[in-house]
């Protein structure tokens, strides 16, 4: 086969594609006026073709939105031969009218409709789209804010639009979880986030004892985690040395220079006898009367 044969049979199965594809859509338009897929026992037309017709999910919701632009503008059937209009910007531009027409509460004249359908001749998808982000700004803007697509069992797809500080948050966040996180994308960065803080707000997790306050008598806590060198290193530089504690009642820094903030009423390296950066110990064991076994040093 020559290239121009090649070229003469495709354009010869593209025109029957066109031809095809405009017949199919008709024929969806008959079937859902008549509710064949009733009869047929599926709940929609978009099912009844998935399930009978073996289309995806995508392919057969594209093809019914196509169909109805047509039911709504039959001046149109005839571009879809010519290539002028195609299966994608049809959908599209049904269902951004759709969208308008729930933000306004009315049905789109259809001299309106036929406008739109005229707006979307010879033009790409993405050329289609900035003329309906024109035309209905804010159904385009609705549409856009957030969009879920079920793909089956295990994974959903969200796309959502954002204002420009809250994506640059995000990205500080993702910056911030790169040690713990190296490679992970936007969509491991959300779930992350989402999973710690449904572990703190989880209502049916278990709830700790809350901690005593700062006039209440301090128990010991054997089993505590100690706070690694690294972090209070980075506690000390962030606080110039001094703990920032603050008593909840009286409004009062603390600003010891013996400890930081995670060690203010129990340290997490002594024992519990010896809190020295709690102002009630200040006064009951002033710092030169502290033995020195209780800073490990003998």
């Amino acid at each position: 086969m020559t290239n121009l044969e090649l070229e003469s049979r495709l354009e010869s199965l593209v025109n029957q594609e066109r031809v095809i594809t405009r017949e199919i859509l008709q024929l969806i338009i008959v079937a859902e006026d008549r509710k064949l897929y009733l009869e047929r026992g599926f709940d929609s037309v978009v099912r009844w073709l998935i399930g009978r017709y073996q289309y995806s999910e995508t392919a057969a919701l594209r093809r019914v939105n196509a169909a109805r632009m047509l039911r709504a503008v039959p001046a149109a059937i005839g571009k879809i031969e010519s290539g002028a209009l195609n299966l994608t910007t049809l959908s599209k531009a049904h269902t951004v009218i759709r969208a308008e027409e729930r933000r306004t509460g009315g049905q789109m004249p259809g001299a309106r409709k036929e406008a739109v359908a005229g707006a979307m001749e010879n033009k790409s998808l993405s050329s289609a789209e900035r003329t309906l982000a024109q035309l209905f700004p804010e159904a385009v803007k609705k549409l856009e804010e957030t969009k879920v697509q079920d793909r089956g069992a295990d994974e959903v797809r969200i796309s959502i639009t954002l204002k420009r500080e809250d994506y640059e948050l995000i990205m500080k966040v993702k910056a911030a979880l790169g040690h713990a996180l190296p490679e992970a994308d936007l969509a491991t960065i959300t779930a992350h986030v989402y999973a710690e803080y449904w572990k703190r707000k989880n209502p049916q997790r278990d709830v700790k004892p809350k901690k005593q306050s700062a006039t209440a008598a301090v128990a010991p806590r054997t089993s505590a985690k100690p706070i690694d060198a690294r972090t209070k290193r980075l506690i000390f530089r962030r606080d110039d040395g001094r703990c920032q504690y603050t008593d909840p009642l009286s409004k009062r820094r603390c600003l010891s220079t013996h400890r930081v903030q995670v060690d203010h009423i129990q340290p997490k390296v002594f024992s519990a006898r010896w809190a020295l950066c709690t102002r009630q110990r200040h006064r009951k064991f002033p710092i030169s009367l502290v033995p020195p076994s209780a800073f490990g040093w003998i």
